[in-house]
């Protein structure tokens, strides 16, 4: 995908990949715990499994951009800088950015709609490699 120059929709499954790792962590602990059940909030919560993947791999792999963006004044008020400035950004992946990869939607901080998200292609693959070796040492 990221060859392809598809990198919306690389981001979007890495972000699939890391919400089923965490379905993985979350039903080894149950196992773990001798319990035969499974809470309902499994299949309809993103949020649990992306936390429980979280809980076992590195924080770092959550951003996939860091640099610089423009912030209208309407953004953060105007005031010394007058029309807008420009700030650091990050663009992380969560339940709540992954539609944004593949859909058009509006952008709370440039105040513009955008199609999309930043990702850098060096960040997708070191996390794309660093999600593979927990795959295969996952253990049951």
């Amino acid at each position: 995908m990221i060859e392809k120059d598809f990198i919306n929709d690389a981001v979007a499954l890495i972000e699939f990949a890391i919400e089923e790792f965490g379905r993985a962590v979350y039903l080894r602990e149950r196992l773990q715990m001798g319990s035969g059940t499974i809470e309902e909030s499994l299949e309809t919560s993103h949020q649990l499994k992306y936390d429980k993947a979280f809980s076992v791999l590195p924080k770092e792999l959550k951003t996939i951009w860091e640099g610089f963006s423009y912030f209208p004044k309407e953004y953060w008020g105007g005031g010394y800088w007058g029309e807008g400035y420009w700030g650091g950004r990050k663009e992380t992946i969560s339940p709540r950015t992954r539609p944004n990869a593949i859909f058009t939607h509006f952008d709370e901080t440039t105040q513009t709609w955008q199609s999309g998200i930043r990702a850098d292609e060096e960040i997708l693959r070191y996390i794309i490699d660093t999600l593979r070796g927990y795959i295969k040492n996952f253990k049951f």
